[in-house]
């Protein structure tokens, strides 16, 4: 008994790995008590990705989906010693060595301000090393992890009057999980989890971001032999930070978390950095990875992630600012209106009126005009005959594209990534329709591309997006093989609306590219 006292009392030499979790005498007062005792039952995971993950993968940071918008997510990871046995100052093996868990997430955005999703991880594989000597059983490998319901509520979003985006996090994880495979939590095997998520946005380069919360569980110990509890699971605080590169390709991420427990039991924390590509067809890949901090049970010293997202029909989003908060427009003011002379000069002698007077008339007794100094203009050519009209186009399919009173009308909107110039992959058979429109009909000399946006968000952002997003298909155009002297892009913004914007469906229809003929 005194060897165990001295096996809970003191702390590890530096030779034991300084990140891995401390479980100190669970269920083992000595052999003669229990030769295959188990550990007690608790969610061993403490880390669960951002569903929508709009910017961190790992954090909230006050952003959610776009109404409408779903993503879906699948992520392998990997958890080096989560759980580990130490008597006195010699670690006697690993409970859990190693751990691979798969995530399903679902996102979507309910409304513009609410956003639900679930997560379902799975426990595919665990295995650690052989403490039957020391009195435990083996733990289960492959079982159900904990699903997590959550709800995430915008408070505020960036704007010339908001410092930054804040939103409420809540979520539950339910009782499914396996007592046996340390994925369920004690008692009920409810935990509650809510925080608060800020996020700001450096220009068009860079965000940073906090999270602050609390998850609430019950209190397992996990020793019932020794007077200091300093194996004990239960409610802890969360502290994070995070810095993310935004733009349209690759895209950086790096987060550190801070977990302070409620109970007796010692604190962790973790740093994670990472990085996401998108791909064609609406996917992308990301990736995390780092080490972790302290001895929490449960704390891994070293985890990473690898996944796979898909976002179906993704909407765009621009920052905007809440209506409550906007400033009224003042109404320009116009300068007064010069006085009228009280009695205008005589004109000048002008003898054929033609308008020229005859000081400056080549030709005073003859009416003319000014582009040849007030002589009749010489006589015009005959005009050259009409240009055959051109061959009619087969109609080899459903057409997306049709020209149309001097207007090429499409049947589809051309769509871009969220809040950005670059044109989605499933808008180029559209585009490419536009293009052979144009090669096939020399008569439309010049064509104007117009980009429109609904009002949400300042109108200087507004017009800028939709001029980068008209000079994006100019581009595509001319890589078609259009000439770029034919071709002109001009962004409106949202000043030129065709549906109310008071609603989504409205929103979604001011959010177009149009193309028109113009005259030279």
């Amino acid at each position: 008994m005194r060897a165990f006292l001295r096996a809970v009392l003191m702390i590890p030499k530096p030779s034991v790995n300084p990140r891995a979790a401390l479980l100190v005498g669970a269920l083992v007062a000595s052999p003669a008590l229990a030769q295959t005792a188990s550990v007690k039952t608790f969610d061993l995971e403490q880390v669960a990705l951002s569903p929508g993950g709009q910017h961190s993968l790992l954090l909230s940071t006050g952003d959610i989906l776009a109404e409408g918008d779903l993503r879906l997510s699948l992520a392998a990871q990997y958890q080096r010693n989560p759980l580990v046995f130490v008597r006195g100052d010699v670690r006697q093996g690993a409970v859990i060595g190693r751990r691979f868990s798969s995530h399903l997430g679902l996102a979507y955005g309910l409304t513009d301000d609410v956003e639900l999703a679930l997560q379902l991880p799975v426990i595919l594989s665990q295995a650690g090393d052989d403490l039957s000597s020391q009195g435990f059983s083996p733990i289960s490998g492959t079982v159900l992890g904990a699903p997590m319901l959550q709800g995430r509520f915008v408070l505020a979003r960036q704007s010339p009057s908001a410092l930054g985006d804040i939103g409420l996090n809540l979520a539950l994880s339910l009782p499914f999980g396996s007592n046996n495979g340390l994925s369920q939590d004690p008692g009920a095997g409810l935990a509650f989890n809510a925080g608060l998520g800020f996020g700001h946005d450096f220009g068009s380069l860079l965000r940073v971001g906090a999270e602050a919360g609390a998850v609430v569980r019950r209190r397992e110990r996990l020793s019932n032999y020794t007077p200091r509890i300093i194996d004990q699971v239960g409610s802890y605080f969360t502290l994070g930070v995070t810095a993310t590169t935004l733009g349209d390709g690759l895209r950086g991420e790096v987060s550190a978390r801070a977990l302070v427990a409620a109970t007796q039991t010692m604190s962790a924390g973790e740093v994670l950095a990472g990085a996401r590509y998108p791909l064609p067809s609406n996917l992308e890949v990301f990736a995390l990875a780092g080490p972790g901090i302290g001895k929490m049970p449960g704390n891994p010293s070293f985890r990473a992630f690898a996944g796979l997202a898909y976002r179906p029909f993704p909407q765009d989003r621009v920052k905007e600012e809440p209506k409550a908060l906007q400033e009224p427009v003042a109404a320009p003011v116009c300068p007064p209106a010069p006085p009228a002379p009280q009695c205008p000069p005589p004109p000048p002698p002008d003898a054929d009126h033609d308008g020229i007077p005859d000081a400056e008339d080549a030709c005073p007794n003859e009416a003319g005009d000014a582009a040849h100094r007030g002589c009749p203009p010489p006589p015009e050519p005959p005009p050259a005959p009409a240009p055959p009209p051109p061959a009619p186009v087969e109609d080899k399919g459903p057409k997306l594209a049709e020209l149309k009173a001097g207007r090429i009308e499409i049947k589809d909107q051309v769509r871009f990534a969220t809040s950005k110039s670059e044109i989605l992959a499933d808008s180029f058979p559209l585009l490419e329709e536009v293009a052979k429109i144009l090669k096939e009909h020399p008569e439309l000399v010049r064509l104007q591309i117009s980009g429109h946006t609904d009002n949400r968000g300042p109108r200087d952002y507004n017009l800028q997006l939709s001029q980068d997003r008209a000079e994006a298909v100019r581009r595509f155009l001319i890589e078609r093989g259009v000439e770029p002297g034919r071709l002109e892009a001009k962004g409106y913004g949202p000043d030129q609306p065709i549906a109310s914007n008071d609603d989504a469906a409205g929103r979604q229809k001011n959010r177009r590219t149009e193309f028109h003929s113009i005259s030279e």
